[in-house]
């Protein structure tokens, strides 16, 4: 339907996240008898206020953006309505976010693993590149979606670092904002974990099977872009070797 059609204009990983409480709305609005591109406001903040009961305010946040994006009310985005955002700032006050993990995993320990893998001439493809990610995820403290934008196109390799400017507008940022600059600094005192040093060692090996410019490529034939999808599941995989429980942390623990 239209709803589902602007909203599969945003990344794929939005779009699914949309899906789920689009799917919600539908049937709210079929229960109700209730046009689903224009309800009234008293229809949609009773729509949030039942999507207490199984999801948090983040959830709930997430099914407002939804609406959004294609929900008007007197020619303004449902963003902008002062009873949406009212009901949103009582709900943040009375639902607090909580972080997602109450205890985290000790760095030492994934670094102690990475340690074992080295020196780089002597790992093999996907050893290379999975302790590559994880040193790179350590450092930068930067989501999957913001290395996954990493490229040779926006690269500049120096003695003792390596910096990215990315120019494209990242999932977290508002539009129309800066460059993101990460720089990934060099490591002398322990070079068996050092990013620049690996970093540099996986451009290397990658750059005969490199077909366009990104950064990552996929570690079996045919060699391409790797895609978020892959990332998260390299590492995902380098922590759980590590001895990290993944049931419980996800790639995104690592920031």
């Amino acid at each position: 339907d239209v709803a589902s059609t602007m909203c599969s204009a945003r990344g794929g990983s939005t779009f699914k996240q949309y899906s789920t409480y689009l799917q919600k709305w539908k049937n709210y609005c079929n229960q109700r008898k209730v046009n689903i591109r224009h309800p009234s406001v008293k229809h949609v903040l009773a729509f949030l206020e039942s999507l207490k009961d199984s999801t948090g305010f983040s959830g709930i946040s997430t099914a407002k953006a939804a609406l959004a994006s294609f929900i008007t009310f007197d020619h303004k985005p449902l963003g902008q309505n002062k009873y949406v955002n009212l009901y949103m700032t009582g709900l943040a006050k009375s639902m607090p976010r909580m972080p997602r993990y109450e205890e985290i995993w000790d760095p030492q320990q994934v670094l102690k693993f990475l340690r074992k893998w080295s020196p780089a001439k002597h790992l093999n493809l996907f050893q290379l590149t999975v302790k590559t990610l994880l040193l790179i995820l350590l450092v930068t403290a930067q989501r999957l979606q913001t290395v996954a934008k990493f490229s040779l196109d926006n690269i500049t390799l120096r003695k003792r670092k390596i910096v990215f400017t990315i120019t494209q507008n990242l999932k977290h940022q508002r539009k129309n904002n800066p460059a993101t600059i990460i720089e990934i600094q060099n490591f002398p005192h322990d070079m068996k974990i050092c990013p620049v040093n690996y970093l540099k060692a996986y451009l290397a090996r990658t750059r005969p099977l490199r077909s366009a410019q990104d950064v990552f490529v996929t570690t079996t034939k045919p060699h391409g872009k790797a895609a978020m999808a892959t990332l998260s599941r390299w590492a995902k995989t380098g922590l759980k070797l590590a001895g990290i429980n993944v049931t419980k942390f996800g790639p995104g623990s690592t920031r």
